[in-house]
């Protein structure tokens, strides 16, 4: 693996926030100032392909990537489109209940953010 697919994975693995390619790219240039978007957006399609992260699609906005690669679902802010995980023992409920021969869950639920709520989001983008 290069050296900057390991700085990309190590920057969404090391994020809780869900990180966009733009935000990974801030974080990388940290220590890798010559490394260019394009090649941030080429491992990270790559990663995700070789499923070594998650790509979580955002309907209006940029995708997010997630390094937690354990079942789990997320929930998106329709206004903001931070994006945060559905704790896992709803998801492995959801599992058990359908049974049998299921191999894997997608799940995605919209909400507004309490941020947003109370007009104090900074990643506000839609209103």
């Amino acid at each position: 693996m290069s050296r900057q697919r390991e700085a990309v994975l190590a920057a969404v693995r090391g994020s809780r926030l869900h990180p966009d390619a733009e935000t990974v790219f801030r974080c990388v240039r940290e220590s890798m100032p010559d490394i260019s978007l394009g090649t941030v957006y080429r491992n990270l399609g790559r990663l995700a392909d070789e499923g070594l992260i998650r790509r979580v699609p955002v309907p209006f906005g940029a995708d997010r990537f997630d390094g937690t690669l354990t079942v789990h679902g997320h929930i998106i802010c329709s206004r903001c489109g931070a994006v945060c995980d559905i704790p896992e023992d709803i998801t492995r409920e959801l599992a058990q209940r359908l049974g049998d021969g299921v191999t894997s869950i997608e799940l995605t639920a919209s909400r507004i953010c309490p941020e947003c709520k109370e007009n104090k989001c900074k990643e506000n983008k839609i209103l």
